[in-house]
């Protein structure tokens, strides 16, 4: 495919790199490649990425979606990070001869563990090209907190648990000097919220004249009629009852996605009424370990069998379509939520959202299109979605209409053409 690229044709090169293509960042890169190659601009995009870890089905969407710009795959087997860097930075090198045969504009990294070799070849080789780094979330941080939970969830010895907490301290700390060395030495770091601005600045003192507040854009649905939304319809096509209030959760099954705590709320809310269901989509294979049996613990326990339906990873239009027929989505997130692409697909599909008060949500989430939940609990959570679900439908549907306009101040060109206008290095 590459040699039928002619390069001339094209306004920018952009080269993007990343170690993932699944949840926030896979979310972002299809619609970041999307509106570049509307802008005219050349795509080269690398992706590292493990047999082991990688959805393969989320790799053919990308050759399938984007004929029209150059995939480069490259496989690493170390799942060490110590290891990883190293096999990464054994196999990056095959690259940098085609940065300097290709010269891009920008190369634009959205992982840490490939960007540190980019800075240090920049270092020496490529000074001139500015090295942009998307901040998706702390990898450091959000290892440690799953780790962590995994680590008290299991061990019961109580000198082994210390032990191990040290050692996971440890590694914690240095991930995070990892983290930090990417996040000190690239050019440019954008966020998408004011959160996640914060972040880098309280926990990693980066310099707030290099971080960039530049909102991510949503494609709008084509054929959503906006004079007048039929939730009701959207059900009856895709099979359900049109007289159920339908609530439907996105997400990772991984602890600090609250998912656990959306079970309990739903728990409560079915002691009191049973008029709803609920979908619970995981967007990528369900990993199968001890917090997914402990979701499907309370699921029985609190006997949510008739009103929870999991589906496991389906494809990207179902999902949107899933989104677009639900009265209602929980953004039940308990921690670590630098943003949430999901609540754009929701705003975007006339769907409103309950979220709780932590990181990014209330910067996307208002009144006007949902509620904010101020206490992590599941009980409070419930409440706030009882009475969502008591509300008038002229209220509903005034909240649909708002989900919409909100959505329409999400713009890709605008997130696009800022991108090239900081990444002019001073």
């Amino acid at each position: 495919m590459k040699d039928k690229i002619d390069k001339r044709l094209f306004k920018k090169k952009i080269f993007i790199t990343t170690t993932a293509l699944v949840g926030g960042i896979g979310t972002f890169l299809k619609d970041f490649i999307k509106i570049a190659i509307k802008n005219k601009s050349y795509i080269k995009l690398i992706v590292f990425f493990s047999r082991n870890s990688e959805d393969y089905r989320v790799i053919n969407y990308f050759i399938k979606e984007f004929p029209q710009i150059e995939i480069v795959f490259i496989d690493i087997k170390s799942n060490n990070i110590i290891k990883k860097i190293f096999e990464i930075s054994l196999k990056s090198i095959i690259f940098f001869k085609t940065i300097f045969d290709k010269k891009p504009d920008i190369i634009f990294n959205n992982t840490t563990p490939e960007t540190l070799i980019f800075i240090f070849f920049k270092k020496f080789f490529f000074k001139s090209i500015p090295l942009i780094f998307q901040f998706h979330g702390a990898f450091s941080y959000e290892r440690y907190g799953e780790e962590k939970y995994f680590l008290l969830l299991n061990d019961n010895q109580f000198i082994f648990k210390k032990i191990k907490l040290i050692f996971l301290r440890i590694k914690f700390f240095v991930r995070k000097f990892y983290d930090f060395l990417v996040y000190k030495n690239v050019d440019k770091i954008v966020v998408f919220s004011k959160y996640a601005n914060n972040f880098l600045i309280n926990n990693f003192r980066i310099n707030p004249k290099k971080i960039f507040l530049i909102k991510p854009g949503i494609f709008l649905l084509k054929n959503i009629n906006v004079k007048k939304i039929n939730k009701n319809l959207n059900k009856i096509k895709l099979g359900f009852n049109n007289k159920i209030n339908l609530i439907i959760i996105v997400s990772r099954l991984e602890p600090r996605k609250g998912i656990i705590e959306a079970i309990k709320a739903l728990g409560y809310l079915k002691n009191e009424r049973n008029d709803f269901l609920s979908l619970l989509i995981s967007p990528m294979n369900l990993s199968f370990n001890e917090y997914f049996y402990n979701v499907l613990f309370f699921v029985n326990k609190l006997k949510l069998g008739k009103n929870l339906m999991f589906i496991n990873n389906p494809p990207p239009k179902e999902i949107k379509q899933l989104i677009r027929a639900a009265d209602l989505l929980i953004m039940p997130s308990i921690d670590l939520e630098t943003f949430g692409f999901v609540t754009l697909e929701a705003l975007a599909s006339a769907t409103p959202i309950i979220a709780f008060d932590i990181g990014a949500n209330s910067e996307l989430i208002d009144r006007n299109v949902g509620f904010i939940v101020d206490v992590i609990q599941p009980y409070a959570l419930k409440k706030k979605v009882d009475y969502f679900l008591n509300l008038k439908k002229n209220i509903k549907e005034k909240m649909q209409h708002e989900c919409l306009k909100k959505a329409k101040s999400y713009n890709w060109n605008s997130y696009f053409n800022n991108l090239l206008k900081i990444s002019k290095i001073n």
